[in-house]
């Protein structure tokens, strides 16, 4: 098993079909981009108020958050991962 726990998962193979979630959501980052996803959490915005400002669904921004966290590059933070009440 890898360090993230996904090894067993990649090897699983069912004999009916499988479901592909969050397909047609945009998971691919560049860089900058991560920067400012970064920057605009270290300083509290809402995650709605992020997806405006990255013209992404909140729900991919959730996802890049969850990513991010969970290779310690964010920190928990007030308002946990939405944030500050939209302004």
């Amino acid at each position: 098993m890898d360090k993230h726990g996904a090894s067993e998962l990649r090897d699983y193979r069912p004999q009916e079909e499988l479901c592909l979630i969050m397909e047609g959501y945009k998971l691919e980052w560049l860089p900058s981009e991560i920067a400012r996803i970064k920057q605009m959490y270290a300083d509290n915005w809402h995650i709605q108020r992020i997806a405006l400002a990255m013209k992404a669904h909140q729900l991919e921004i959730a996802v890049a958050i969850m990513y991010l966290a969970e290779r310690g590059k964010i920190k928990p933070r007030d308002g946990g991962v939405l944030g500050d009440m939209v302004s």
